[in-house]
C-alpha cells in the first residue's frame, strides 16, 4: 500500500477493510492505528493511543471490519448480515420486512443531530448514547405483549423453520450462520474494545454487507427478551432453530450495550471485566 509515496506493508485484514471503506465516486478521510500511528516509535504510540478515544467519540462513522465474506461457505456471511438488517426492520416496523425499503445505515447516519452547542463532547456522546437506548426500548415496548406470536418473526421463515440437512438432521442453516458470525476471530480481540464501547455512529462491515449497532443491538435485545418472557418456544418456531436461539449466538452485543449504557451515565467500564466477551 502506498502511503505518502512511500510502499508499507499491511496485513489483509486491514487491505481489506480500507477497500471496503472507499466510496466509488469521492475521496474519503480514513483513519487507522495501524499507518495513521508510527509503530516504529515508542513515544508517538503513547501520545496517540490517549487520543483514540476521542477518535472513536468524534468519528462521522466508525467501521468494525469483521472480516472478509465467506461466499463458498454454507453460511454465506453477507446473508446473515442481511438476515439481521431484516430482524430489525421487522421489530421496528412491525410489518414485513420486504416492505420497508429504506437502509438502516441511511436511517442510522441521518440520526446523528449537529452537537448541542456549549456541551462537552462526553456530554453530547452519552445523549446521543441515551436517545439510541431509549429508541430502542421503544422499539420492542409495543411488541412485548405479542412475543408468543411474533409477527415480526413469522415474516422471517428462516429463522425460525428447519432445513434438512445431511444424515438426517434437522438444523437451522440461518442461525447457525449468524452463529459463526459472533465465532469470528474479531471478537476475540482486546483492543477492538474501545471501538465497539466509544464509537457514538458505529457499523459492522462484513464483506459487502453491513449492520448498524443500533440495529444489531435491536435484534439481539428482542432474541433475549424473547428467552426472559417466553416460558414455550412460540408456535411458529420449530424445535431445532429455538434450541440455537436459547445458546444465545448473539451474547457479546448484551455486554458491549451494557457498557456503553453504565459510559453514558458516567461510569466507566473496565477492560478487564470484559474479558468474557472473548
Amino acid at each position: 500500500m502506498a502511503v505518502d509515496g512511500h510502499e508499507v506493508a499491511v496485513t489483509v485484514n486491514l487491505a481489506d477493510a480500507l477497500r471496503c471503506a472507499r466510496l466509488p465516486d469521492k475521496p474519503v478521510v480514513t483513519w487507522a492505528d495501524a499507518l495513521c500511528i508510527d509503530q516504529a516509535n515508542d513515544e508517538e504510540r503513547s501520545v496517540q493511543i490517549q487520543l483514540t478515544g476521542a477518535i472513536y467519540q468524534n468519528a462521522y462513522k466508525v467501521l468494525a471490519w469483521l472480516g472478509a465474506s465467506d461466499h463458498d461457505s454454507d453460511h454465506d456471511s453477507d446473508h446473515t448480515i442481511d438476515i439481521l438488517n431484516k430482524m430489525a426492520a421487522a421489530i421496528k416496523q412491525g410489518q414485513d420486512p420486504q416492505d420497508g425499503e429504506e437502509s438502516s445505515i441511511a436511517d442510522d447516519e441521518t440520526s446523528c443531530d449537529e452537537e448541542e452547542p456549549g456541551c462537552t463532547m462526553m456530554e453530547n456522546l452519552r445523549a446521543k448514547i441515551i436517545n439510541t437506548e431509549e429508541e430502542m426500548a421503544s422499539s420492542v415496548d409495543g411488541i412485548v405483549k405479542d412475543l408468543n406470536s411474533p409477527d415480526w418473526l413469522q415474516h422471517l421463515p428462516e429463522l425460525s423453520t428447519e432445513d434438512m440437512q445431511e444424515l438426517s438432521f434437522f438444523q437451522n442453516r440461518a442461525w447457525d450462520a449468524v452463529t459463526q458470525i459472533f465465532d469470528r476471530p474479531y471478537w476475540s480481540r482486546v483492543w477492538i474494545y474501545q471501538e465497539l464501547v466509544l464509537a457514538s455512529n458505529l457499523h459492522l462491515h462484513c464483506g459487502e454487507s453491513s449492520i448498524s449497532w443500533k440495529d444489531l443491538c435491536l435484534a439481539a435485545f428482542m432474541t433475549d427478551l424473547m428467552l426472559k418472557k417466553v416460558d414455550h418456544p412460540p408456535h411458529c418456531f420449530s424445535p431445532s432453530p429455538w434450541s440455537k436461539l436459547t445458546s444465545r449466538p448473539m451474547h457479546q452485543v448484551a455486554f458491549v450495550r451494557h457498557d456503553r449504557q453504565q459510559m453514558a451515565k458516567g461510569a466507566i467500564p473496565s477492560l478487564y471485566n470484559r474479558i468474557e466477551l472473548c
